[in-house]
């Protein structure tokens, strides 16, 4: 029996106890490969627009499909902003996410179950870190375009022209 170990707040807003252990039954697992052992044996069509998640295999219950399941539990999961429905759908989401036995879906749970502390602030708090983001990237950007510049006064002139010419016009009060 393959189990996913969760600890750590995700557990504990799930209201299940830390250090859980979510038991996989071998059986209800989907059979993944990993990307190189895959075949397109299984695809009935090679047109792109035939080609749907029960086509593989002709199963419901693969590779893609159970990713897919995680996916949406994790979408439904950012979706949510009340305490209540977030511990639900985050149990949904690692329950899915063991259900699935793939390697990438384990890693996507431990990402989640590291940084909940911050995702669990953006989602009930409704702050966000937008702006810092902006100014980091106008930071960026002006570094890029005075990059090779050995003269300090051109450094600087060029900076403020970039600046100029990038940032909109405030109308005067």
């Amino acid at each position: 029996m393959r189990c996913l170990v969760l600890g750590g707040w995700g557990v504990a807003e799930a209201g299940v106890r830390a250090g859980a252990v979510v038991p996989v039954d071998p059986g209800s697992a989907p059979p993944c490969r990993t990307r190189g052992s895959q075949s397109t044996s299984g695809i009935s069509s090679p047109s792109p627009t035939s080609w749907s998640p029960r086509s593989v295999n002709g199963s419901p219950g693969n590779c893609t499909a159970a990713a897919h399941a995680v996916k949406e539990r994790l979408r439904l999961l950012l979706a949510e902003h009340q305490p209540h429905q977030i511990r639900r759908r985050l149990y949904d989401f690692y329950d899915a996410a063991a259900r699935a036995d793939m390697e990438e879906t384990s890693r996507l749970a431990t990402t989640i179950d590291t940084w909940w502390p911050a995702v669990l602030v953006a989602l009930t708090e409704d702050v966000t870190n937008a702006r810092t983001e902006g100014f980091n990237r106008i930071i960026k950007q002006t570094k890029r375009v005075g990059c090779g510049f050995t003269n300090m006064d051109n450094y600087r002139r060029r900076i403020m022209v970039h600046i100029a010419l990038t940032r909109g016009q405030r109308p005067a009060a």
